[in-house]
């Protein structure tokens, strides 16, 4: 998945809150692991990109 964000940012979903998260310009890479009881939450996923990008910018 791109985000579409100037980063270049792209993500790899899996099922039940599974995210790789990879930013090459700001050199971040973020893995989450969870199991949520949905196996797809297109709210909270729209969140997790914003909250990616964010601690991107933080480092």
């Amino acid at each position: 998945y791109q985000t579409g964000h100037d980063s270049g940012a792209y993500c790899g979903i899996g099922i039940h809150g599974q995210w790789l998260y990879v930013n090459p310009r700001d050199e971040v890479v973020i893995a989450k692991m969870s199991s949520q009881p949905e196996p797809v939450d297109d709210r909270l996923d729209v969140e997790l990109v914003a909250f990616f990008e964010a601690l991107s910018r933080m480092v």
